[in-house]
């Protein structure tokens, strides 16, 4: 969900710049185009399943008495 967000959110803050069709000499071009979007969404996917995996991997080896003491 937070990837949709985000590339709603820059797609928005894209929209008043010149496209690439109307570059200008002097301004900034932006090039906007779905597979930038679907990148990007696969990217924040694909970190937030990595960055969620890894600590309860780690939690998981654990022994549970231990884990109680502490």
């Amino acid at each position: 969900m937070g990837g949709v967000t985000g590339a709603a959110l820059g797609y928005l803050a894209l929209l008043p710049f010149p496209s690439r069709g109307e570059f200008v000499s002097g301004t900034l071009p932006m090039d906007i185009t779905q597979g930038s979007y679907g990148l990007a969404i696969t990217l924040t996917v694909i970190g937030a399943v990595l960055a969620s995996i890894l600590p309860a991997r780690a939690a998981a080896r654990v022994d549970p008495v231990t884990a109680i003491g502490q």
